[in-house]
């Protein structure tokens, strides 16, 4: 499965990089994240919080965004903040490597709004369990800004095969000094077992100092819903007596080694075809 993706994925790199050689940033991406993994038989259903919009020093490839990660496609649903036009814009997006989309697409993209510095850019995902189809809704409240884009290339035999949330920051040619990256008012909804063990304030995480408080948890209709009242992800050295968790299971740790992996992957196929706006 893993060498199919990576062909799959090299092929499409094969067309694109001759294009886009010479807007290519010259060094390959650092990843920085927090993955929340549900128990075995449990898949995410909904996933949704608050991410306040950084800093931004200048236009680059800052990438930040929350994420659900569909192991069946290789891909990641995605609302991403961006900053390569110099103002930070939050886009809607959906990016895999296996394609059983009948057009063909494998990085759908909707342009949703600019954000600034400050602003609390409220995401929603979730997926309406009559038509298996997921969504993704922005909005800053205060303000007229709202989006909702649906992606129903994601098909409903795979629609509820997620189990991974994530919090990750990618950066192409960036140092990471926009400061810290704060979500809150977070809550991940999993469905198929009860199991409570994942909803906690270890999570696995890929070099990343973290603060997360306000953790607790609820269950109701064999569902469980896990509530962050905030996350923050630090700026290295800009904390130094957080630390990553070093005490997270094993089996956690192997999972992010293949997250890491593929969103690397992920991440330069994005990068090729990705262009921001305002």
């Amino acid at each position: 499965m893993r060498l199919h993706l990576l062909a799959t994925l090299t092929a499409l790199l094969t067309v694109l990089l001759p294009t886009y050689a010479d807007t290519l940033p010259q060094t390959p991406t650092t990843i920085y994240n927090v993955v929340y993994t549900a128990s075995t038989g449990q898949n995410f259903i909904q996933f949704a919080g608050t991410m306040i919009v950084p800093h931004l020093p200048h236009a680059g490839f800052y990438y930040l965004w929350p994420g659900l990660f569909l192991p069946d496609y290789g891909g990641v649903l995605q609302p991403v903040l961006s900053g390569g036009t110099g103002q930070w814009t939050i886009n809607n997006t959906w990016y895999y490597v296996v394609n059983e989309d009948p057009a063909g697409a494998q990085d759908v993209r909707d342009v949703a709004f600019g954000v600034q510095e400050g602003d609390g850019m409220r995401f929603d995902m979730r997926i309406n369990n009559e038509t298996g189809i997921w969504s993704i809704t922005l909005s800053v409240p205060g303000t007229n800004k709202t989006a909702t884009n649906e992606f129903p290339m994601i098909l409903p035999k795979k629609a509820y095969n997620i189990p991974y949330a994530v919090f990750e920051i990618e950066l192409w040619s960036q140092q990471w000094d926009f400061g810290s990256l704060t979500f809150t008012d977070i809550s991940m909804v999993a469905n198929g077992t009860t199991s409570t063990s994942w909803c906690n304030d270890r999570p696995a995480t890929l070099q990343t100092s973290f603060n997360a408080s306000g953790v607790n948890f609820t269950v109701q209709d064999k569902q469980v819903t896990c509530n962050i009242q905030s996350m923050v992800l630090l700026q290295p050295g800009a904390n130094a007596s957080a630390q990553p968790t070093e005490d997270s299971p094993s089996s956690a740790g192997k999972v992010l080694f293949g997250l890491s992996f593929w969103w690397l992957l992920l991440g330069l196929g994005a990068m090729l075809t990705y262009t921001p706006s305002s």
